[in-house]
């Protein structure tokens, strides 16, 4: 019994150990990547707001690197399906680091046609692989020519890279006098990236250090518990060693169990590995067996170094291990807590993500905003002006997606705005839509004809349900005044609202619903709201601010049948030009979007569930102490035939009462079914254990427990 507890301590050490130490090298390759190909001759430099033309800027830039024998490489941030960092560059041969950018297979590029990936893109032109560690962010490296052609964009940070010295200030200044950028400018930062590490790498490394605290309680109080043993065994001539390596039987070839099917499984979730990652790996989870063998005989040589008369009599107090137990297994409930409130949110949420996926895949391969690139200027912008000019700068491209491409406008909320009250009455949802859905999404009046709504109306639009016709113009009044402030453009003035009565249904699909109570049973549908619709005329800029938002929230959506490539010419003369707006699938996004919170939510569980079997252990640890310091009264009880429960009743009300309060605090703060029973597992599980552990004790032979055996 006492080295089952050790042996799940060893092996819930050995995991979290692997994971802490995947989730800081992880960290450590997005520096890698961030910093691909640079050298101790490797200068940045930035341009923006120039004039100069992709064909001229590439002319200048092969001229430059062939003649300062310099590579000139330019770095590009996407976020497609991944984070992508892509570097794009006039290579000079023999003076660019090919063998310490992380080459796998292949070779490095040799024409403007071809490109490196750290992933299979079954493109004939890609010939070569990149390492990169998880597959979360993704690199790759094409020629400068390819990218121009592709984006048409010379704004952005660029890198000089050697593998020897070279005059870094005279490259500046050409650089500087072809562009007509003060030099100072040049080199000044354009944007900011953050490498963070993982919050759920932290969350291991803390549950790590409890996990810790208890393998080192185990270790201490399992020889206690057998100090009389281990005193006999002394009187009977065994040396401190035969006792010790008595002690350690099985559990070397656990350790070794524990890393052969853990890792096996790990590299399994790993895009790639190198050797020494896995050397990294095993070194850490040989530091926790270290430690065990260390702990264990520096503990067996302290019980021993006591009076043989001492040992048996006894003598030796539990209170600290008790103090220690409590303490332990307090921490494990808050974090288990903390990861029971991050899990029941994700577990929502991607239940959500499926009902919305497959409502939006019943819609087509729509188009929508999936990315776009935030300059120096916006940021200046947000800084000095309240983001002013950037929401004009995405607002202004509305006219375009709207008329000469047919662009969907639809944002749903499934509540009116906070606040507002209709004299106690439930407020139905609101829909802002513009002409255009209602010409994909048909709209019936009471007479059954089709609602339709022009592009040059200029004063506000509002289609109310039909079951409304019934309420007093005060009401009404009352409930157009709640949504005008929301929708209507200030040149509408006090022009009377447009009421259109439509039939009542069961639901209107909206694309998206922006609420906090939005759930899986909501979806992307509304109940017979009240419709805004917007016009070029009379719509607010407050209104089209939501523009700016990426991925499935933005409420334009574009038509599959949509020419991307006439567009992406459109946007590049547009004030938005610099941004690099992209467009994907609704599919594509929706996919990302599930993938990822996939991702999050297993390596979440992972974590949960180290943590849980943890706590079960600290559990195990704390009733056995409880157990142990009234030893001789459980005896004297159970010859007095003292009920059960009256000699357990505080064990019980010890784990009773913490995972009571644990229910309870995640009912306070979580109001999620899911999130409470994940803490009801654990509570049962701690009443089970708690219960087995105690009834291997009881079935222990009565007079050989009196004799003090």
């Amino acid at each position: 019994m006492d080295k089952i507890p050790l042996k799940l301590v060893l092996i819930i050490s050995v995991i979290i150990a692997a994971i802490s130490y995947t989730f800081f090298y992880d960290y450590n390759d997005a520096i890698r990547i961030s910093a691909l190909g640079n050298t101790k001759y490797t200068t940045e430099f930035y341009i923006k707001d120039t004039s100069v033309s992709t064909s001229q800027a590439l002319s200048f830039f092969r001229k430059l690197s062939s003649e300062c024998n310099v590579s000139i490489v330019k770095v590009t941030e996407a976020y497609d399906d991944a984070p992508e960092t892509i570097y794009s560059g006039i290579f000079v041969n023999n003076l660019y680091p090919v063998n310490y950018i992380g080459l796998t297979d292949g070779r490095f590029i040799q024409d403007d046609n071809e490109f490196l990936a750290s992933y299979n893109s079954n493109d004939s032109h890609q010939v070569g692989g990149l390492y990169e560690f998880m597959g979360n962010h993704k690199v790759s490296i094409n020629s400068l020519s390819a990218y121009y052609d592709k984006k048409g964009i010379v704004n952005g940070t660029y890198r000089l890279i050697s593998t020897e010295s070279f005059n870094e200030q005279a490259l500046l200044t050409k650089i500087s006098d072809y562009f007509t950028i003060d030099v100072n400018a040049l080199t000044q930062k354009t944007s900011f990236k953050v490498i963070q590490s993982s919050g759920i790498g932290e969350f291991g490394i803390a549950a790590l250090v409890f996990i810790g605290l208890i393998f080192c309680l185990f270790i201490a109080s399992v020889p206690i518990r057998r100090a009389k043993e281990i005193g006999v065994q002394s009187l009977l001539g065994w040396s401190s060693f035969s006792i010790w390596k008595g002690y350690l039987k099985g559990i070397p070839l656990v350790f070794c169990a524990t890393i052969a099917i853990f890792d096996i499984g790990l590299l399994c979730f790993v895009s790639s590995y190198s050797l020494d990652f896995l050397f990294g790996l095993i070194l850490v989870q040989i530091v926790a067996l270290i430690v065990f063998i260390c702990l264990t005989s520096l503990l067996l040589l302290l019980v021993n170094s006591k009076k043989t008369s001492s040992v048996l009599k006894d003598s030796m107090s539990l209170r600290p291990f008790f103090a220690i137990a409590s303490i332990t297994k307090l921490g494990y409930v808050v974090m288990l807590i903390v990861f029971t409130l991050i899990i029941a949110p994700s577990l929502t949420a991607y239940m959500t993500q499926i009902q919305t996926h497959q409502e939006l895949l019943n819609q087509g391969d729509l188009y929508v905003i999936n990315s776009f690139t935030q300059t120096k200027d916006d940021f200046d912008d947000m800084v000095n002006n309240n983001g002013r000019q950037g929401r004009e700068n995405i607002i202004s491209i509305y006219p375009l997606l709207n008329k000469n491409y047919g662009a969907i406008y639809s944002e749903g909320y499934d509540s009116i705005p906070a606040g507002s009250s209709t004299s106690g009455k439930d407020l139905p949802a609101r829909l802002i839509v513009n002409p255009n859905y209602l010409q994909s999404y048909t709209i019936f009046d009471v007479n059954s004809n089709k609602i339709i709504v022009n592009e040059d109306e200029t004063a506000p639009v509002v289609l109310i349900p039909a079951s409304k016709i019934t309420e007093s113009e005060a009401a009404l009044e009352t409930l157009l005044g709640m949504y005008s402030p929301f929708g209507a453009s200030d040149n509408t003035g006090s022009q009377k609202p447009k009421i259109y009565y439509y039939q009542d249904s069961n639901s209107i699909f909206t694309f998206y619903i922006s609420s906090s109570q939005a759930d899986a049973s909501t979806g992307n549908y509304l109940q017979s709201p009240v419709i805004e619709v917007i016009t070029e005329g009379n719509v607010s800029n407050n209104t089209l601010a939501s523009l700016g938002i990426t991925g499935i929230s933005n409420p334009i959506k574009l038509p599959a049948n949509t020419d991307m490539v006439a567009l992406d010419n459109d946007l590049k003369k547009s004030a938005v030009a610099n941004n690099d707006i992209r467009f994907d699938t609704v599919k594509n996004v929706m996919a990302e979007q599930i993938s990822k919170l996939q991702g999050v939510i297993t390596t979440l569980f992972a974590a949960y569930i180290a943590l849980f079997f943890a706590s079960m252990a600290a559990s195990i640890f704390l009733v056995q102490i409880l157990i142990m310091a009234k030893r001789r009264w459980l005896l004297v009880a159970k010859l007095h035939a003292i009920p059960f429960y009256k000699r357990y009743a505080i064990e019980a009300t010890v784990l009773l009462s913490v995972n009571i309060l644990a229910l309870l605090f995640a009912y306070l703060f979580s109001n999620n079914l899911v999130a409470l029973l994940l803490l009801l597992v654990s509570a049962a599980a701690d009443v089970v254990v708690a219960a087995f552990v105690i009834s291997r004790l009881e079935k222990r032979n009565f007079s050989n427990q009196l004799k003090g055996a």
